[in-house]
């Protein structure tokens, strides 16, 4: 009895062992590498060029995929519902309205699907394309895997997704760089490769207006990972003020820009996620645009709501006006937010 129990448990562990590595191996030869700093194509690139001391306005949007409305959450928050074509459809054709309802110089998106199960396999870089048809625009892969688990009782499936720079104004180049990352096989095949969209726009008068697109990490639990982000994003601004520019980083930045509305929700009930942009962070006369009042990211079933989202401007950059938009989290888990300005 105890051999044939000792060999039923050798075979089952033999048996897991052995579909866990063909798993492994099917997404590591399945999962296309993304590559880490390229120049991107513009399509439909706009002839319009800034001048000095125009006023122009800014909007940054993370859509969710359209699959995170008010009734569904991202899965690593406890979702186990998940969107229908019909509500992602639904939600990408209201952020599309709103989009050009805004009508903003320059839109700034994250989480922008191309080819992912959990949407359906809708193109949504392409719909959003043929729909703000007065924008050039470019588009730089985040997250590329052949197969994500979670959650483990409806897996997302096989995801292509990204961030996407829309522009009235010329793009004069558009490149795709890497944000600093060291997490190890395996679990880097279901991990996004995070990065940042870097656009330099002409200004007239032999100066340039960059634009950094950025969708930072979350859920790393010690925080190193976004630290390195942050730092990495000093250095860049850092090289291009020097060259006496004019730039904007914008996004996602999945950590708190504002603690307006902390004083809500005692510490030890925040999200594990929820962390504080540090004090040292601002160098240099830069400066962030954050609307206060207008919650930009909903957790769980609106428990916990804050601000993620929002602008950091160079010195030389006025901010006329700051507007969060409160759409009540029904296209996305995000709300947009504007940012009006004036170059110096």
């Amino acid at each position: 009895m105890l051999r044939a129990i000792t060999y039923t448990l050798v075979v089952s562990i033999f048996v897991v062992l052995t579909i866990t590595a063909t798993f492994l191996a099917f997404v590591t030869f399945t999962t296309e590498k993304i590559d880490e700093n390229i120049k991107l194509a513009t399509y439909s690139n706009q002839d319009k060029e800034l001048n000095a001391k125009e006023t122009l306005t800014i909007t940054t949007f993370n859509i969710g995929y359209g699959g995170l409305s008010r009734d569904q959450d991202y899965f690593v928050e406890g979702d186990d519902r998940g969107p229908t074509k019909k509500k992602t459809l639904k939600a990408l054709e209201g952020i599309t309205n709103f989009l050009k309802d805004v009508e903003s110089d320059i839109i700034l998106l994250q989480e922008v699907d191309t080819r992912a199960m959990r949407s359906f396999d809708i193109d949504q870089y392409s719909y959003l394309k043929e729909s703000l048809v007065d924008y050039g625009s470019v588009f730089a892969y985040n997250y590329k895997t052949a197969w994500t688990i979670d959650p483990a009782t409806r897996p997302h499936g096989h995801i292509e997704s990204g961030i996407a720079t829309f522009s009235r104004l010329k793009l004069m180049e558009s490149y795709r760089k890497q944000l600093p990352d060291d997490e190890k096989w395996p679990k880097r095949l279901f991990e996004m490769d995070r990065c940042i969209i870097k656009s330099k726009i002409p200004v007239k008068g032999n100066k340039n207006l960059y634009i950094l697109n950025i969708h930072l990490s979350a859920h790393d639990e010690d925080n190193d990972k976004r630290l390195a982000e942050l730092r990495y994003i000093q250095e860049k601004i850092k090289n291009i003020m020097a060259e006496d520019n004019y730039i904007i980083v914008g996004g996602d930045w999945n950590q708190i820009l504002s603690t307006a509305d902390l004083e809500d929700l005692p510490l030890e009930q925040w999200p594990k996620w929820v962390v504080q942009i540090p004090d040292d962070f601002l160098k240099g006369g830069f400066k962030w645009a954050v609307d206060h009042d207008t919650p930009t990211v909903r957790v769980g079933d609106e428990y916990y709501n804050t601000i993620v989202d929002g602008f950091l401007v160079s010195s030389n950059i006025e901010v006329l006006s700051i507007e969060g938009h409160d759409l009540n989290f029904e296209k996305s888990d995000h709300n947009p937010v504007t940012v009006k300005i004036s170059l110096h």
